[in-house]
């Protein structure tokens, strides 16, 4: 007998009763099973029913494929019905795992660049143009009906390409209190039969949980945010957005959008603040991505700011969502805050090249650019931004930026004369005015910068806005009266007048300019005021952002140092402060006069040398600092026999202002008379 192997008699053990006829017939048993389910496949496809009958499953759509939603027909008596349908349509269809909806702010967009208005209504035929425009699949057209007391609402789903019905839907509410709940279901029926995993379908938030179980705060929402999306006017939008929260107070999506719609608007931190933090209270009520961008909003904005945290929620909504262009344009800021440029600009570009960016995006991405001294890569963002967006309003700041980061800045300054009145848009045109504002006067000319500062302010007059602008301007000239005329008993007097027109105690505490009092206090020389100041700053900001940048409470400490006459004192404090994420170019060149206070000139010329060489896109500091900081080289390397490079600093200030007021031209006049006795000399060491 032939000895059977380990393997083999264990393969016999395991099998004892194995025949050619029971794999036969377990053969045929999966044979059959495997045909029984193909007819069954085949029957659930025919009837649409389960993952079979999707559209997914027929071939008829893609995962993440984009629809458009059209405005759905009103009932005759409630004509606003229609619209506030379709956005609680695409609120809830942005939970899918499976679509992509295209959201009523980028339609605005595609209705600006079709010369369309942007606050049109958007039936069937525009929406079809829109989805051809934009390469969606399929156009999600609706009805609304209403007989007696209920209401019928029919849609259906059509090919952007052929004009073919895919698919339709109807779902009843038996009166108007039951119609966002009626509209959520119809929602998840799109979702399901477009292919989503039902498991996904039911474990999302209830379309009245997302948003809000309140029919006429639901209408306020949307018309709040179609004021915005159509006009870009925050503050008219934000009154529907506040009567929408007024309905309903755990209306959490609501209160992200007020709290958004402040922005950057002086005046309104304790408001933003609290809008954000009442969405934070009620962000289980979000989708995913909303709660992702409240916590964002909240570490950044609300009372105890965390960057680190906001940087992690942002990031993990671009995990989810890698097209959520606020998201990328928001985390590009808090990288620029840390100084982490390289993030900065990666985040900024991957918003600007998504197939719906907005013009903020571009600018900041500019300015990462060129803040890096990428000029030719900034310039390069500039042709696309002006392709993509031509008629954006901050294009002109944007090219009046790169121009003056290359020191060009009577270029700059002509650009933003010829461009500044032409902008429509109140807060780009503040904006561009600023800039200019800050051009002429590092150039010295110091009234007529007043005149372009004085339209900085654009919010209504007696609003909160409004009066911190004014206080703002007024205080910019005790500023220019202090560091640039060295009028030191007229600076007093503006700065007396300015505060008995607007009291700091008339003002909210976050709102309060204690920031631009120290600097002021600084170039007065007043050390007690100055650490007055710090102080309130202090006590009015706690858990802001602006307190918890790392290094701003040692740049201030360093002021009141400086004030208080111990530059020595000065030096540690700003050595920290530029550690963190303070910069040079925001103090100016404190760290330079504080080493040439303490009769350190080697010292001195190499912190002035940093601050001239700085990249300052913002010229926070240049209409203080950059002339003098020139004519003070020239100074320090005159004193030290340099005479090339006395005669090379000496000229740039000259150049500087050789425009410049005539309270001015004594110091110019001074430098010229020494630039020529060096020149004489021969300009030699």
């Amino acid at each position: 007998t032939t000895s059977h192997g380990t393997m083999a008699g264990l393969a016999i053990k395991a099998s004892p009763h194995m025949s050619w006829r029971r794999t036969w017939m377990g053969g045929a048993v999966a044979v059959g099973a495997f045909a029984a389910l193909v007819l069954a496949f085949m029957v659930m496809r025919a009837l649409g029913i389960g993952p079979a009958g999707s559209l997914i499953g027929k071939g008829a759509f893609r995962s993440k494929d984009m629809i458009v939603v059209a405005d759905f027909v009103s009932p005759a008596n409630d004509t606003s019905l229609g619209v506030t349908a379709s956005e609680a349509i695409r609120t809830d269809l942005a939970q899918s795992s499976s679509l992509k909806v295209l959201t009523r702010a980028s339609v605005g967009e595609i209705l600006r660049l079709m010369k369309k208005p942007v606050d049109a209504r958007v039936p069937f035929d525009l929406a079809r143009e829109i989805a051809s425009r934009e390469g969606a699949k399929a156009v999600l057209n609706g009805e609304i009906s209403q007989i007696g007391g209920t209401y019928v609402i029919a849609a259906a789903l059509i090919s952007a390409l052929d004009g073919k019905e895919l698919a339709q839907f109807r779902r009843t509410a038996k009166s108007q209190n039951d119609l966002v709940e009626a509209l959520g279901a119809l929602s998840k029926d799109i979702r399901s039969k477009v292919g989503e995993s039902l498991r996904d379908v039911h474990e999302s938030n209830p379309l009245e949980r997302v948003t809000t179980s309140s029919l006429p705060a639901l209408k306020k929402y949307v018309e709040g945010q179609n004021e915005i999306a159509a006009t870009g006017d925050n503050a008219k939008g934000r009154v529907a957005l506040l009567e929408a929260v007024a309905l309903d107070s755990t209306f959490a999506m609501a209160w992200r959008r007020v709290a958004a719609s402040y922005g950057t608007e002086t005046g309104a931190e304790a408001q933003k603040q609290h809008a954000i933090s009442e969405a934070f209270k009620f962000r289980d009520r979000l989708s995913d991505d909303e709660r992702l961008l409240t916590e964002a909003g909240y570490y950044s904005w609300g009372p105890a700011p965390d960057r680190e945290r906001a940087i992690a929620a942002y990031e993990g909504l671009i995990e989810r969502d890698s097209t959520n262009r606020a998201a990328l344009n928001n985390v590009g800021n808090l990288y620029g805050q840390k100084r982490d440029y390289v993030k900065a600009e990666d985040r900024y570009r991957r918003a600007t090249l998504l197939d719906h960016p907005f013009g903020g995006a571009f600018l900041n991405l500019v300015g990462a650019q060129a803040r890096t001294g990428k000029l030719a890569a900034a310039e390069s963002s500039m042709v696309r931004w002006e392709k993509t967006l031509p008629n954006h309003a901050d294009i002109p700041l944007g090219k009046a930026g790169i121009v003056g980061v290359r020191g060009n800045y009577a270029a700059a300054d002509s650009l933003l004369r010829v461009e500044v009145p032409k902008i429509k848009a109140a807060g780009s045109r503040a904006r561009a005015a600023g800039y200019l504002s800050k051009i002429l006067a590092l150039r010295g000319q110091i009234r007529e910068a007043e005149r372009w500062d004085a339209q900085t302010i654009v919010d209504p007059a007696g609003s909160p806005g409004s009066s911190v602008q004014r206080l703002t301007v007024m205080l910019d000239s005790v500023s220019a009266q202090a560091f640039l005329l060295n009028d030191i008993s007229g600076a007093r007097i503006t700065l007396r007048r300015a505060l008995a027109t607007i009291p700091m105690e008339s003002l909210a505490p976050s709102d309060r300019p204690w920031e631009s009092m120290v600097w002021i206090a600084y170039a007065l020389h007043d050390g007690a005021a100055a650490r007055t100041y710090e102080a309130s700053f202090e006590k009015d900001n706690a858990g802001t952002a602006a307190v918890v940048s790392v290094g701003f409470r040692e740049s201030m400490r360093a002021l009141a140092a400086l004030a208080d006459g111990r530059p020595k004192d000065a030096l540690p404090l700003l050595a920290t402060a530029y550690k963190g994420d303070i910069t040079i170019a925001e103090t100016g060149p404190l760290r330079a006069l504080a080493f040439d206070l303490t009769n350190q000139p080697d010292s001195a010329i190499v912190e002035f040398e940093k601050y001239a060489d700085a990249v300052d896109v913002q010229l926070y500091s240049r209409a203080q600092y950059y002339a003098g900081t020139f004519k003070r080289l020239g100074e320090l390397y005159d004193a030290k026999g340099n005479t090339s490079k006395a005669i090379e600093n000496l000229q740039k200030f000259v150049v500087l202002w050789k425009d410049a007021d005539p309270a001015l031209q004594p110091a110019v006049k001074r430098a010229k008379a020494r630039l020529d006795e060096l020149k004489r000399k021969g300009g030699k060491n």
